[in-house]
């Protein structure tokens, strides 16, 4: 690998992190708050995901990928892996929490950063591949 992908990779990880960091930050403390009024856990992420999938869109988009492309492609990419997200969100939460008794606050949190594991590399070599730096 060359210094400069290094580079460009390490880069690339420090402003995932950043958006991640306050976008999930943000996330997480609704989720918390809007689950001890009483919500779901599942309903909690199906209402609140999407909205912060559009802040990492935007917020990835702009300051980790510089992506420039024109067209929609991306944006129709980022829509079905993040829905693959949810998915995998929603199942995580269905099986630790609905059927082994976990507490949603810890799986929840686990759930986050294993997505966020999984978004970044689609994001990555999937989304925004086309994207020359």
């Amino acid at each position: 690998m060359e210094l400069n992908s290094l580079t460009t990779i390490i880069s690339q990880i420090t402003s995932y992190s950043l958006v991640g960091v306050a976008q999930n930050l943000l996330g997480y403390f609704i989720y918390i708050l809007v689950t001890y009024l009483g919500m779901s856990p599942v309903l909690a992420v199906s209402i609140l995901y999407p909205f912060g999938a559009t802040l990492s869109f935007f917020g990835n988009k702009k300051y980790t990928f510089q992506a420039t492309h024109k067209n929609s492609l991306p944006a129709l990419k980022f829509v079905f892996v993040h829905f693959l997200g949810y998915l995998i969100n929603v199942i995580i939460l269905k099986v630790f929490v609905g059927y082994l008794g976990f507490q949603h606050q810890f799986i929840q949190f686990i759930a986050m950063l294993f997505i966020a594991i999984f978004l970044f590399i689609t994001m990555k070599f999937f989304i925004f591949s086309q994207n020359k730096h």
